[in-house]
């Protein structure tokens, strides 16, 4: 009787620790599941981001190219007003000595 209620306590104790054995080894299990989630999530939020830093920087590509082309444009529409006021000024003056002219004309 007493082998047995020894035995007895024996598998009890075996059985308890097997249980504290399986809680722990589930336990390790739920960590790393979360922590695979966790990774996964940090993945797709890296890979997000990554996403959104190239498509600012196609933009702001695309805006420097648009900045370009219209600082293009503006000189070239100065250059164009500079040719103007040059062909104005030109005409100006050619009235200017027509006038002196035909007033020279006349009092001779």
């Amino acid at each position: 009787a007493e082998v047995l209620a020894a035995a007895a306590a024996a598998a009890e104790a075996a059985v308890a620790a097997l249980r504290a054995e399986l809680e722990e080894e589930e336990s390790r299990r739920r960590d790393e599941a979360v922590e695979a989630r966790v990774t996964a999530e940090a993945v797709a939020v890296a890979a997000a981001a990554r996403e959104a830093t190239e498509h600012a920087e196609a933009q702001l590509a695309t805006a420097e190219t648009e900045l370009a082309r219209s600082r293009e444009a503006e000189a070239e529409a100065r250059a164009r007003a500079a040719e103007l006021a040059a062909v104005w000024a030109e005409q100006e003056e050619a009235r200017a000595r027509g006038e002196a002219d035909a007033d020279a004309a006349r009092k001779e």
